[in-house]
């Protein structure tokens, strides 16, 4: 019977399909997020803040879903974990699919479950029965149908499955979202409420500046703690996430790191080539009509991939590249930086 199925089952898969197009954050959605993080004291990766976001609303229109369910007298699936008040109409998937109305209810106590609550059904069959309930640790709780099967019995279940068909889409909206919302911040894959994160103020950032000063090459984040003295205040991970937030707002400091890694270093240390681009490379765009080129002469230019050059056909590449090294490049000892080449470059976590 389809009545039999949970309601977190429902839910799901009503709604899989249109979860990526139809995901919305509203305020309570981040309070919540926020107010898990602060518990917790630490940043979040991105997959545990679409898991926690998701677990939310599948929470939330599970609510809806049995308050309407109840408004209208349809029943509700029997969970022991829950409160029932006489009046509730309920449904007995163990049972077959009985269904019942609940007419009494009473205190029960067990030394193995402590105090709980027993309510007596009035069962279709004309059977009065009397079941648990305000029972959390059940094992119909998480299974009502007390049946085994593949699909998600709980909303951390649902949420993972959720998360796991439809990512990176579903993944991205939530990021997209939060980032236009600017309450909680990202840095490096990690995401923590902009107003909890640790003080780091213009004395710490003065002496990250001399520390960055005297080392002459690029730190980590752990290394900077270390040297500035604030190793050893607060949580480690939320002190590195606060340093970098900081760091990355201050004109000051750059990160160079490559992939994987954060190191930061002193803008005005760079050498001059990083901070002014050699004249040879430079671009200096011509007018011209469209038409100049003859085709061999566009097919050469496309040829030549310069970077500067439109390239209507180019997709980002993996794997290794082949390029034509231009005279510039090849005169300064450089790379062309495109489409076709940026995989193979090193790319920093935080910094564009």
């Amino acid at each position: 019977m389809q009545l039999s199925e949970s309601l977190v089952t429902q839910t799901q898969k009503r709604s899989s399909s249109d979860w990526p197009e139809s995901f919305s954050l509203q305020l309570e959605d981040c309070e919540h997020l926020a107010n898990l993080m602060l518990e917790a004291g630490y940043p979040w990766s991105s997959e545990e803040v679409a898991l926690a976001l998701l677990e939310y609303k599948l929470t939330q229109e599970n609510m809806s879903h049995r308050q309407i369910q109840h408004e209208n007298g349809a029943p509700e699936i029997y969970r022991p974990e829950e409160k029932y008040a006489a009046g509730h109409a309920l449904i007995f998937p163990v049972l077959g699919g009985v269904q019942g109305e609940v007419i009494a209810v009473r205190k029960g106590f067990n030394p193995a479950n402590g105090e709980f609550r027993v309510i007596a059904v009035a069962c279709d069959d004309e059977c009065t029965r009397e079941f648990v309930s305000a029972m959390p640790d059940h094992v119909l709780n998480t299974n009502p149908s007390g049946v085994g099967g593949s699909e998600p019995k709980t909303i951390k279940e649902s949420a993972q499955k959720l998360l796991c068909e439809h990512s990176p889409d579903l993944q991205t909206q939530i990021e997209n979202e939060l980032r236009a919302r600017g309450d909680i911040v990202r840095l490096a894959g990690y995401w923590y409420p902009r107003d909890l994160l640790s003080e780091i103020n213009s004395g710490y950032l003065n002496l990250v500046e001399a520390a960055l000063d005297v080392a002459g090459v690029p730190l980590t984040p752990d290394e900077i703690l270390t040297r500035v003295g604030i190793d050893d205040v607060g949580e480690r991970q939320l002190m590195l996430f606060s340093l970098n937030y900081a760091l990355q707002q201050d004109e000051r400091f750059d990160e160079v790191g490559a992939a994987g890694q954060v190191l930061w270093f002193l803008h005005g240390m760079e050498p001059a080539e990083i901070l002014f681009p050699p004249e040879r490379l430079r671009c200096l765009p011509v007018e011209a009509s469209a038409h100049v080129l003859t085709p061999e002469l566009e097919q050469l230019a496309l040829h030549l991939h310069d970077e500067f050059s439109p390239q209507p056909d180019s997709k980002v590449m993996e794997g290794p590249v082949e390029l034509v090294l231009t005279y510039p490049h090849w005169r300064l000892g450089t790379l062309p930086l495109s489409v076709r080449t940026a995989h193979i470059f090193p790319t920093a976590l935080i910094s564009p």
